[in-house]
């Protein structure tokens, strides 16, 4: 609630109009859509040279979920939400792994995602609790 409640004062704010919004979210997907990209390449091309356009695409509808989201459950006005390359490079690890075993692509690609929603509910489990 406190997060909300500093979101609809800044929105109250004279200050932001919608022109400073709009230069704020260029810069935000300035920052987070060539690193998702690059980590969605990075893990799906683990998987099969194929498949690194799924990477690509996976990683600009990720930045445009992380938006959507991170901008819905508040913020601050000087933190940008972005993909964390940790993350990619378990994920990649991951994707080696069972690529070296011989599992099918489309097994590996639903893994990855149900992991990733996995450590999203995870995550907001502790935004709500704390």
């Amino acid at each position: 609630m406190y997060y909300r409640a500093i979101r609809n004062d800044m929105l109250r704010s004279k200050a932001i109009t919608l022109t400073t919004m709009l230069f704020v979210a260029a810069a935000a997907m300035l920052v987070a859509l060539p690193a998702a990209i690059g980590f969605g390449v990075t893990v799906f091309s683990a998987i099969g040279p194929g498949f690194a356009v799924l990477g690509a695409l996976a990683g600009i509808v990720g930045t445009i979920v992380i938006g959507i989201v991170a901008s819905g459950l508040g913020g601050t006005a000087r933190l940008v939400s972005a993909p964390c390359a940790p993350a990619a490079a378990v994920l990649s690890a991951f994707a080696l792994d069972m690529a070296g075993r011989g599992d099918e692509p489309a097994v590996i690609v639903l893994l990855l995602v149900i992991i990733g929603v996995v450590a999203a509910l995870g995550a907001l489990t502790d935004w709500v609790l704390a």
